[in-house]
């Protein structure tokens, strides 16, 4: 099917007598400016359907070939998230050139017949269409034509700056991870699957759980952090405190860059296991020492660091 296709009522929600509330967008993240759409359209959509279209991937990937970004969670959580807001249907659509050529009128017109559109929930400078054209004024003027109202939401903002995606991204390449945990609301995590290292920290009396993630997803800059860990196995699923290191190792000789957990109090073959990290505060800088036992005496210092932050 094109993914144009898949712009439809899910079969078991299919009530051709109800009409629909509809926000679109990436929803990258899923912050505390989406949640102020999300929960402005399940208030707007009490006698109709709430539906989320989120696009899989941002459309600027397609309309421009050096746009390549770092996203801030997996599309898989993105939708999960977005099931849990309590809303009536997820749409997970992949954005394409046929997506990107469509013009306003022509996407409002499937938005009316596919969905039963009613109101169209939209955020600070949305728009859809070929090049943009469906700004505001214009589905305002095409909500008349065709029978929906359009609900602008207010931006929010935290400290006088809006809370974007692009921010929370910023945030965490300058390793503010408590910053980006309050404009998400949230902590920031990091999911992946635990793979075989180098044995560096085991050496020195720290065995890490080193992780693998997707590549498309942001990682926080270099240094080390208080994060909570957890493991998706049905069995270990509770939270236990870690001191994450992020780098790339400078007392060793710069290698490549690799994500390290500590797991306090935790002593077992985690190979394999797929493993969630959340960030909770950065602790400090990742430094070049000039021994292994200066090294090693801090990373004494950073798991007690590590323990006092997550024990507030």
């Amino acid at each position: 099917m094109r993914p144009i296709e898949y712009l439809r009522i899910p079969e078991s929600l299919n009530k051709s007598d109800i009409g629909s509330a509809v926000t679109i967008g990436v929803f990258d993240g899923l912050h505390r400016g989406h949640m102020q759409l999300i929960n402005t359209l399940k208030n707007v959509s009490s006698e109709m359907l709430s539906i989320v279209v989120t696009f899989s991937k941002h459309p600027l990937s397609i309309l421009d070939s050096n746009f390549a970004p770092n996203y801030l969670c997996s599309v898989e959580d993105r939708v999960t998230m977005l099931h849990d807001t309590g809303v009536d249907a997820v749409i997970p659509l992949d954005f394409d050139e046929e997506i990107a050529a469509l013009e306003a009128e022509t996407f409002v017109q499937l938005l009316c017949k596919n969905l039963h559109l009613k109101v169209l929930v939209v955020g600070p400078g949305f728009a859809l269409g070929r090049k943009r054209e469906g700004n505001v004024k214009a589905l305002s003027l095409l909500g008349k034509k065709y029978g929906f109202s359009v609900q602008n939401v207010n931006p929010l903002r935290e400290q006088s700056s809006l809370i974007t995606s692009t921010s929370i991204r910023e945030s965490l390449k300058d390793g503010s991870v408590k910053t980006a945990g309050n404009l998400l609301g949230r902590n920031f995590t990091l999911k992946g699957r635990v793979v075989k290292g180098e044995g560096v920290g085991r050496t020195l009396g720290f065995p890490t759980a080193n992780l693998t993630s997707e590549n498309n997803i942001v990682i926080p800059n270099d240094g080390i952090y208080a994060t909570w860990c957890y493991f998706n196995d049905g069995i270990t699923d509770k939270k236990m405190k870690s001191a994450t290191s992020i780098g790339v190792r400078p007392t060793f000789g710069e290698g490549h860059r690799t994500v390290e957990s500590y797991i306090l109090d935790y002593d077992g073959d985690l190979y394999g296991k797929s493993m969630t990290l959340e960030f909770v505060d950065r602790i400090r800088d990742e430094i070049q020492y000039k021994s292994v036992s200066l090294l090693t005496e801090q990373m004494h210092v950073d798991v007690l660091d590590a323990s006092k932050i997550l024990d507030n």
